[in-house]
């Protein structure tokens, strides 16, 4: 699987899928100690809000790395993920002391978990692999859905404007070359769908999430 493939897939959940066959999820956040800086952040602040006994549903979960963490802990978590590589490369590191509910599925139907269930949700993927605004709508009420009441959700989305400055170090003829829209300076959303800030903001304020 190359890009070329890649993009001729039609189907967005198959699409998806094989993005995985090309980028290495399980080594991206720890191949260095910079890479390290993403995950270290994130545990920091999701630990600002647990407590003993909470449940974490982890939606996207990759290749398991905020899960089995969690889970190690004592916490208990369940873990979707739709990538078959993401869920072998998972399944890998599960020892049988690791008590994760691990399934395959689309974060737009969480229909196996029941309303209110989760303390924390984690939708750390698929944000930015949907393009379709009616399916990233669907996706956080879907979230909402299975969170519970005064639970909190933490969203990841990948920075439009901090990949368009980094493709300038990779090729300093980006600003006039690059694949992306010269009035705007959105980029084009391919093989990951980017937002700026605002956008971000603006997504999360329409489905009713409160930052």
């Amino acid at each position: 699987m190359n890009f070329i493939e890649l993009k001729k897939i039609e189907n967005e959940t198959e699409r998806v899928n094989r993005t995985y066959d090309i980028f290495n999820e399980d080594s991206r956040l720890n191949h260095s100690k910079a890479a390290r800086v993403e995950f270290l952040t994130t545990v920091h602040y999701i630990e600002k809000y647990l407590q003993e006994g909470d449940k974490i549903l982890d939606i996207g979960a990759g290749a398991g790395e905020y899960s089995l963490y969690f889970a190690r802990k004592g916490y208990k978590v369940s873990a979707l993920e739709l990538a078959d590589a993401n869920i072998a490369a998972f399944r890998k590191k599960l020892t049988p002391e690791d008590h994760i509910d691990l399934v395959q599925g689309n974060a737009l139907d969480l229909s196996r978990y029941a309303e209110n269930s989760f303390d924390i949700v984690l939708l750390f993927g698929p944000l930015y692999h949907l393009e379709n605004e009616a399916d990233k709508q669907n996706c956080i009420s879907e979230a909402k859905r299975v969170c519970k009441n005064g639970g909190k959700i933490f969203f990841a989305f990948i920075s439009n404007d901090f990949v368009f400055l980094t493709e300038l170090a990779y090729n300093v003829n980006y600003f006039s070359s690059g694949d992306y829209d010269k009035k705007t300076f959105k980029l084009n959303n391919f093989p990951f769908v980017f937002h700026t800030v605002d956008a971000a903001r603006a997504l999360l304020a329409e489905g009713g999430i409160r930052v």
